[in-house]
C-alpha cells in the first residue's frame, strides 16, 4: 500500500512539473509568486526541465545531469537588461 502511495505521488509530481516547464517555455513566466521569485530565467528552467525529464524517460544519465545543470542556470542567471 505504501508503494502504490509512492508511485502515485511521483507521478503527480512529475505531471505537476511538466505543466509548469511547459507554461514557462511558452509565457516565459512561473505561475505563482513562490517559482516567479525563485526562478530568473523561466525559459531555461523549462528547458532545462523538459531535458531531464526526456534523459530519465530514455535512461540516459548524461541528458539528465545536462538537463539538470540547465535547471540549475535558470534558478541562478540574472535576465540581461
Amino acid at each position: 500500500m505504501v508503494f502504490v502511495l509512492l508511485v502515485l505521488g511521483l507521478f503527480t509530481l512529475g505531471i505537476t512539473l511538466t505543466v509548469l516547464a511547459i507554461h514557462a517555455l511558452i509565457y516565459n513566466r512561473m505561475p505563482g509568486q513562490l517559482p516567479q521569485k525563485a526562478v530568473h530565467q523561466p525559459r531555461l528552467w523549462g528547458t532545462g526541465f523538459a531535458c531531464a525529464a526526456a534523459g530519465q524517460a530514455g535512461h540516459s544519465m548524461a541528458i539528465l545531469f545536462v538537463g539538470l545543470g540547465i535547471v540549475a542556470i535558470g534558478h541562478v542567471a540574472k535576465p540581461a537588461d
